[in-house]
């Protein structure tokens, strides 16, 4: 049995003396301490048994520190986790060092994660007798890190996503190649989503003929083979009418076959002579008695698409539209320039919305700022349109002011959420924020300085900002009013590390650094809005 400072049993020799008295009373307030804890305390001899349990650490294993004091780790916890607790306790004894671990435990029927501390305990020789054990419950940080890890991921494939729309989009406005263009469209949405097989055909009722436009054929795929051709429309009249009828897209998979496609020779013939295992035929753009379809083919596995993917999937559909549109309309020059006008109005919604749902994705990333690009937004518009700002131009500070945080991506989740004081290393990866931000942006061709204005918003009149430390003039007017929004929005909200300091501390810190730090024009206008009562939601 380890003997623990509060464990030992002092000697009594005749009367006990003062020191005596004193230490036992010191060990009952070691004793009151432990059980008044809400972590687990414990203590662990070299058979890796309990010998101590603080009540707390016995209520979570399901009993009594009488029940638990006397077990081995082993008759405590299921197999693998126990052998994630012996790994960490033989560490402790074999080198005799503070073992720091963060791993997922059992406690009955629960799984729960602990963060350990175990501390060795040696005797006079410096022998490792035992080791105390402190461990807390941080399966709630877990979970959470989870989430975040998980919306992170759903935001790198929405911009992947939005990267392919924007290629696409380029694609449309420099080519007047029909072929050319509809085949990038097909490897694009190939290489995006990883597909097997990518066709565009088109079904033409009056022809009665089902004609191949384009096909991608994925390079990783060992046994995709061509399929483009031309069939007659009766071999996929079911599916055809049904996807006429309905508008909706068709998926079949080689053990469970559409019903739509039984009855005729199709499901054969895809599932068999193809050796398709999924299929999606996407329908889009009809016109009279004829409409297009993207088809992704799955040959080597079963594959079900996601929510995301069709949404993607429908995003490309509406832009080969577009390029169809755009192409036929070239063969007709008197008509060509206001249907392209059109279609340049379309991409640039499209791209709009496209920003608007990757900054709302974005705040997942940190769970302690949502809402904070939104409200940014609603003040730097306010300031802009005080400002005189025509709204074409408004509306190139609404969409900086909705992305400004983009980069943040980038920058790892236990900083950004981190409730205490960032180190210099810490804090220069949260300054790289706003240079990734601009990288991600001006890939995208937006009619406003969206990348510059992300690239410069923590940027300062008298050049202490970053990253380029420009000063004045140097930046944009757009940058300038995002940087007071910015400022005067963090410091009205609660961040990880303090409470709001609130909206009058703010407004008192961007009028002492006007001038030095802060656009005078854009700060007289925040103080206006402010003073004529404006309020964040």
């Amino acid at each position: 049995m380890l003997n623990c400072s509060w464990e030992l049993t002092l000697k009594m020799a005749g009367t006990k003396t003062k020191k005596e008295r004193a230490t036992r009373d010191i060990q009952a307030d070691y004793r009151l301490i432990a059980e008044a804890a809400e972590d687990s305390i414990y203590i662990i001899d070299t058979d890796m048994r309990v010998v101590y349990v603080n009540t707390y650490g016995a209520s979570q294993l399901g009993g009594s520190p009488e029940m638990i004091m006397g077990q081995s780790i082993s008759d405590l916890f299921p197999p693998q986790a126990a052998e994630h607790q012996l790994k960490s306790l033989q560490r402790v004894f074999g080198n005799g060092e503070t073992v720091l671990c963060e791993d997922w435990s059992a406690f009955g029927a629960q799984n729960i994660w602990l963060s350990t501390r175990l501390v060795p305990v040696k005797d006079g020789a410096g022998k490792v007798r035992g080791v105390i054990g402190f461990s807390r419950d941080i399966t709630d940080r877990k979970v959470a890190e989870i989430a975040i890890a998980r919306s992170e991921a759903e935001l790198k494939q929405r911009l992947g996503y939005a990267k392919s729309v924007s290629a696409l989009a380029e694609a449309i406005i420099a080519t007047e190649d029909r072929q050319g263009l509809l085949q990038q469209m097909v490897e694009t949405v190939g290489e995006t989503l990883g597909i097997d097989r990518v066709l565009i055909y088109r079904v033409d009722f009056n022809k009665e003929i089902i004609e191949g436009l384009s096909e991608w054929l994925n390079p990783k795929s060992k046994t995709a083979k061509s399929t483009r051709n031309d069939f007659p429309l009766d071999v996929f009249l079911r599916g055809a009418v049904s996807l006429w009828k309905k508008r909706q897209p068709l998926v079949s998979h080689y053990n469970e076959v559409n019903s739509v496609l039984v009855g005729d020779s199709s499901s054969e013939l895809l599932h068999g002579s193809m050796g398709i295992k999924s299929l999606l035929w996407y329908p889009f753009f009809y016109e009279d008695q004829k409409f297009y379809s993207l088809v992704f083919n799955q040959v080597t596995q079963r594959r079900d698409w996601t929510k995301d993917e069709l949404e993607f999937t429908g995003s490309v559909a509406k832009q080969i539209t577009l390029a169809i549109q755009k192409l036929d309309i070239a063969r007709a020059r008197d008509i060509a320039d206001a249907a392209l006008r059109e279609s340049l109005l379309q991409l640039r919604r499209m791209v709009q919305e496209t920003v608007s749902a990757l900054a709302v994705t974005a705040e997942k990333k940190d769970p302690y700022t949502a809402g904070h690009q939104e409200r940014v937004v609603t003040l730097a518009t306010a300031i802009s349109r005080l400002l005189g700002f025509s709204e074409e131009r408004i509306e190139g500070v609404r969409i900086a002011a909705m992305v400004h945080d983009i980069g943040k991506i980038y920058v790892p989740s236990e900083i950004l959420v981190k409730p205490t004081g960032l180190t210099d290393i810490e804090f220069g990866m949260v300054q790289t924020h706003s240079r990734f931000g601009a990288d991600i942006l001006e890939k995208i061709d937006f009619p406003w300085p969206i990348a510059k204005a992300v690239l410069q918003h923590h940027e300062r009149i008298d050049g202490s900002g970053y990253p380029q430390g420009l000063k004045n003039g140097e930046i944009c007017l757009e940058a300038r009013i995002l940087a007071v929004a910015d400022v005067v929005e963090s410091m009205c909200s609660n961040r990880p590390y303090r409470a709001m300091l609130g909206c009058d501390e703010a407004i008192t810190e961007i009028k002492a650094g006007r001038g030095s730090l802060y656009d005078e024009t854009v700060v007289d206008a925040c103080v206006q809005i402010f003073r004529e009562g404006y309020k964040f939601d």
